[in-house]
């Protein structure tokens, strides 16, 4: 029911908020790094998913600037490996951004090749060069320390100096070593190599596609879900997302009011907040997965650390998953899908007929090209530099004219899924 408008200001919001966020996660995760607390979290999974979206991210951003950014990896690297897929992925990212943002013309790459390769093990070498301004001489020797920022990072006044440490420390946990070539006027190169091992029968948790819920199928039983979270923003935000769907859903402050609940209500899964007075999180799971009964309820901890190690500590305690805050509604979705069978009515997707580029999952309506040349190259430009002001404002004309194509660029639009506009308008343009 909100305008677009306001739908791109709770975007600002939100990424605003996911970006402060991060800061303060950079900071606590430096402070257990330093305290030594930090372990690797290793898991099986697909390589190539994760330099794909990589790719993804940060395409749009070296657009916005004109770059060029490519993503060099051979033929022969393993495309499922057993390792730390989250600190893998953050390192990669922290040394992307920071090729990224220093850089003015040119090109960022991302080089990944197999040194060595045998049955069970292989060894990868990654390279992240760009062709910034360099790093001076005096620089070099500091450029991993905490909290230090180098002379051209000062002037962008951005982070906490802490991404290149964190990335190095993270590069060394895993068997590897973080360095540096740099020579100013010509670029820099981050390098290091990693040994991971391979598997030949995945079992990866692929991510299902999200699609939007509308409500509850009929002919299921009453599903009751109690909210313990003493934020009462945080708890509204839940309530208003599962009651009008047609679950049964009650409300805790603390994790005493949790267990009464509990005891009298039975639900068959509680939303559990760690962080709450009089009776916090861990006490409260402790207590109710301590009983027999108390085994047959479905316990998911909500908690705003991004630590794996967080996450090891709910399920020794007897909660039966994790999610992060801020979560997104898929991920409530699913975990409701996971634990309880609950069945669903999705929101169909719109079909267009396939064109060419079927084989990217990106189909064009048919009649694109039938809207003015000049709302389709101001939405282009406007795509390109990641305008969302722009974007929703040539989607609004182009409404006038189809409304079926602008309902899909919304939707793209408020997902953040340029690429697919871009695609969409490439489709066009080939089809006319």
């Amino acid at each position: 029911s909100l305008t677009m408008e306001q739908q791109e200001n709770l975007g600002v919001i939100n990424r605003s908020g996911e970006h402060l966020l991060g800061l303060i996660n950079e900071v606590l995760e430096m402070s257990k790094i330093e305290a030594g607390q930090v372990s690797l979290q290793e898991r099986i999974f697909d390589l190539y998913d994760l330099l794909y979206g990589l790719e993804e991210m940060f395409s749009l951003r070296v657009a916005d600037k004109g770059l060029a950014l490519y993503f060099d990896w051979s033929d022969d690297i393993p495309r499922h490996v057993l390792a730390d897929e989250g600190k893998l992925r953050q390192i990669l990212s922290n040394l992307l951004g920071n090729a990224v943002k220093f850089t003015r013309q040119g090109e960022v790459t991302l080089r990944v090749n197999c040194a060595t390769h045998s049955k069970e093990i292989a060894r990868l070498h990654f390279e992240v060069e760009d062709t910034g301004p360099g790093i001076a001489p005096q620089d070099l020797a500091v450029v991993f320390d905490p909290f230090v920022q180098s002379s051209i990072d000062q002037q962008f006044q951005e982070g906490t100096g802490l991404g290149l440490t964190i990335s190095r420390q993270y590069v060394n946990l895993m068997g590897g070593d973080l360095t540096v070539r740099s020579e100013l006027g010509q670029g820099s190169l981050f390098q290091f190599d990693l040994l991971v091992k391979l598997s030949d029968d995945p079992d990866l948790e692929g991510e299902t596609p999200h699609q939007r819920v509308l409500a509850l199928e009929t002919g299921q039983r009453e599903y009751r879900l109690l909210i313990a979270e003493d934020n009462e923003s945080n708890r509204q935000l839940l309530v208003k997302l599962l009651e009008p769907l047609g679950f049964a859903v009650k409300e805790a402050v603390n994790g005493q009011d949790a267990v009464q609940i509990w005891e009298q209500w039975k639900p068959d899964l509680i939303w559990m907040d760690m962080r709450m007075p009089v009776m916090d999180g861990h006490q409260a799971t402790m207590h109710i997965k301590g009983t027999a009964k108390g085994q047959d309820t479905v316990i998911i901890a909500l908690t705003a650390t991004a630590f794996e190690e967080e996450r090891e500590r709910v399920l020794f305690e007897g909660c039966d998953d994790f999610v992060r805050k801020p979560f997104r509604e898929g991920e409530i979705f699913n975990m409701l899908v996971k634990y309880l069978d609950v069945r669903f009515v999705y929101e169909e997707p719109v079909e267009f007929p396939a064109s060419s580029h079927a084989q990217e999952e990106v189909q064009a309506p048919t009649d694109l090209g039938e809207i003015p040349s000049n709302l389709i190259a101001d939405l282009q430009e406007a795509t390109i530099t990641a305008d969302m002001t722009q974007i929703l404002k040539s989607i609004e004309q182009i409404s006038l004219h189809n409304p079926a194509a602008a309902e899909r660029l919304a939707d793209y639009a408020h997902n953040f899924e340029y690429k697919k506009i871009l695609k969409l308008i490439d489709n066009a343009g080939e089809e006319g």
